[in-house]
């Protein structure tokens, strides 16, 4: 799911938009997310967008690895929605395709673990952080 507005300042790129990574956005800024409508308020209200940063990719089943990425085109983003001046990576899968492909942007960009180990408490933390909060 990706979603972007004319006016986000952030770009939040994953892999995966799990449950707990709503669950933290919603705690941080107090919007409910239970249903998409409220999850495009959320994040339209605070100006950030967010977007897998695999395009496609091949999976092979008897691995259940996934090879052959092909990543967004962030420079076309961020030409369409001048206004984004941030981009975290959320997870290290993001942040290590972001630094392949991406690392050259002359943009503000940090990396947030998506971690099971991290506590919830702390994901809020590393989200106000670097969300400004």
């Amino acid at each position: 799911m990706s979603m972007f507005f004319k006016d986000s300042s952030t770009l939040l790129l994953h892999t995966s938009a799990k449950i707990d990574f709503w669950q933290t956005l919603s705690t941080i800024t107090s919007y409910p997310i239970n249903n998409h409508d409220q999850k495009l308020w959320l994040l339209k209200e605070h100006k950030i967008a967010i977007s897998n940063i695999i395009k496609e990719s091949n999976l092979i089943p008897q691995n259940i690895e996934i090879e052959d990425e092909k990543t967004i085109d962030i420079d076309s983003i961020l030409n369409k929605y001048s206004n984004i001046k941030k981009i975290i990576c959320i997870g290290k899968k993001a942040q290590k395709l972001y630094q392949i492909n991406f690392d050259y942007l002359d943009i503000d960009t940090s990396y947030i673990s998506s971690s099971n180990k991290i506590s919830f408490d702390n994901k809020i933390k590393l989200f106000k952080k670097e969300l400004g909060r």
